[in-house]
């Protein structure tokens, strides 16, 4: 008996549904909700197209549910790793980019590729990873505790690192993470006569930059370690706005140092790191 195929494009909000039955294609839109899912599925078996064979990419937490629910009303499911998609679109030299034509290129892929079946995972795999998740939280809020005690980052701005910086402990030093927004010096020469003052590269995440912007303003004054540097590198000429990008680059000196350690901020721990110049 020829096997109709479903692809489905998966959203945050809306599942597009593409049906090839009987030579003709057919399409429709749901909510992605629980409400959604039943109405797909009621839609599916007024079709009348049984056996069906329903394709949708690997897109987490956003998918897994409606596969499951597919999956219970005794569905063919396959869950396909978007890359497996995308150059599936490449070698039909595919032009158009939207939710309706998404859906039907996974159909394509399908009726084509004959994906492997998919199972849920077992509740004890659930479970597992329920744990993990919890464990991940736990630690990301001790994370927000670590990095609060530092004078001039709040918990807001600990939460914004930490979401534009999910894994900071996995850099290896702390110039390699000063320089990943671009916060590490760049010296301009020319010859023998042109020589000017080094600048911040900039050439990195601009927005972790404007992130730290503020606070760097904050510790420059309360901060007993950002506020002794500051002084020190205007002793040494240093123009107030360069002070700043010091004293950002201070600062992931400091989270970086506290996060690795596990210990929160002391005014009288001398970090050696070497001066902005």
């Amino acid at each position: 008996m020829k096997q109709n195929i479903v692809g489905i494009d998966i959203a945050k909000d809306t599942l597009e549904v593409c049906l090839m039955a009987n030579e003709k294609i057919g399409n429709q839109q749901f909510p992605n909700s629980t409400e959604g899912h039943h109405r797909l599925g009621a839609w599916l078996k007024k079709q009348k197209t049984k056996p069906l064979h329903i394709c949708l990419e690997a897109t987490g937490q956003y998918g897994n549910v409606v596969a499951e629910f597919l999956y219970e009303q005794n569905y063919t499911v396959s869950v396909v790793n978007p890359a497996r998609i995308k150059a599936f679109g490449q070698s039909k030299l595919r032009r158009n980019k939207t939710d309706k034509a998404d859906a039907q290129l996974i159909a394509d892929f399908c009726a084509s590729q004959k994906p492997t079946s998919w199972t849920p995972p077992p509740a004890s795999f659930k479970e597992l990873q329920a744990l993990i998740r919890h464990l991940e939280d736990l630690q990301t809020s001790r994370q927000q505790d670590l990095l609060a005690s530092i004078p001039g980052i709040g918990k807001l701005t600990a939460a914004k690192l930490l979401g534009e910086i999910r894994e900071i402990t996995e850099f290896d030093s702390a110039r390699q993470l000063a320089a990943y927004p671009g916060l590490t010096p760049k010296n301009f020469s020319s010859g023998s006569s042109v020589h000017k003052k080094s600048r911040l590269s900039k050439t990195g995440n601009a927005h972790l930059r404007k992130i730290l912007y503020m606070p760097a303003i904050s510790a420059k004054r309360w901060n007993p370690i950002v506020s002794t540097f500051c002084k020190r590198l205007a002793t040494s000429g240093l123009t107030p706005l360069q002070q700043i990008g010091a004293a950002m680059r201070k600062l992931l000196h400091l989270i970086l140092g506290i996060l690795k350690s596990d210990r929160p901020f002391n005014p009288d721990y001398l970090v050696n790191v070497q001066a902005f110049s």
